[in-house]
């Protein structure tokens, strides 16, 4: 794994610092091939910042920073893989693009935390209620994700994605609860609002993110990395769905008997109705 360049605990990083820190993550496959002024121009930063930022790190020099990342990847990853298949001329557009999401879920997997999900799924079968907060697109991540739970019965409730109802919700989640946020880039003022409150009340958190590194004021209990493309590309949902319907199948297996019985009583009542609301 190479996700742990720069997770050191006691030093803090300036803000550009870390947006080099999330570019070196995300092109981890080329960073090895790069001189250090490729990475100041690509990632809209300078040598300067570069060389400040690895000895921060610990690291001698860029090179050092190299090496390190050489000796922790030897072979070719699913994602290089296909990356070099989706540069290939002779695909369509349309074989391109369904590449290009596969692409994303190999990222994720490369990077995600194992560990955390598991985390993330103990939590999720011993919440009393699953709260839910996002904003924008991001919504339908949630209201999927809810839906998704509360077919296997578990309770779920989605926050407000701003304004002042927000707090009226707040008052009723407990340190018996789960809260779930996708906030994918820079943390949004709720987000933020969301975080402090849930860590003074004890109340676990699961964070599905685009960021690899930031400041712990913005991380949750548990951080979930999603890929979902550069900062100038579209900006899909695949790799989230796909560890929203990951973490549900997971879920449901490990609620067992619980989840079947909550699904058969969903599908008896369905029947029982299904004259004055066909399904």
């Amino acid at each position: 794994m190479t996700n742990n360049l720069f997770l050191t605990d006691h030093i803090t990083y300036t803000k550009r610092q870390k947006y080099v820190i999330n570019y070196i993550y995300k092109h981890i496959d080329t960073i090895p091939f790069m001189t250090i002024n490729d990475l100041a121009k690509a990632s809209g930063t300078s040598v300067a910042t570069i060389s400040r930022l690895v000895r921060i790190a610990g690291y001698d020099s860029f090179k050092d920073l190299k090496t390190s990342i050489v000796t922790t990847k030897t072979v070719a990853s699913p994602a290089e893989k296909i990356s070099k298949a989706m540069k290939n001329s002779e695909q369509s557009d349309f074989s391109r693009s369904l590449l290009y999401h596969a692409f994303q879920i190999e990222k994720t997997l490369e990077m995600i935390d194992q560990q955390a999900m598991h985390e993330a799924i103990n939590h999720i079968l011993t919440a009393k209620t699953i709260y839910f907060h996002a904003k924008g697109a991001a919504h339908s991540l949630a209201e999927l994700f809810a839906f998704r739970l509360n077919r296997i019965g578990l309770t779920t409730n989605l926050l407000a994605s701003g304004g002042s109802e927000i707090f009226e919700q707040l008052t009723q989640v407990t340190d018996k609860d789960l809260l779930i946020l996708f906030s994918f880039q820079k943390a949004s003022q709720e987000a933020k609002v969301l975080l402090e409150h849930t860590r003074n009340i004890s109340c676990p958190t699961v964070l599905f993110t685009s960021q690899l590194y930031d400041s712990s004021s913005n991380r949750a209990d548990i951080n979930l990395y999603v890929y979902r493309g550069e900062e100038t590309e579209y900006h899909s949902m695949t790799a989230p769905v796909a560890i929203i319907d990951t973490l549900t199948v997971l879920v449901a297996k490990s609620a067992g008997d619980q989840a079947i019985e909550y699904l058969d009583r969903l599908y008896h009542l369905k029947q029982n109705y299904i004259d004055h609301i066909p399904l």
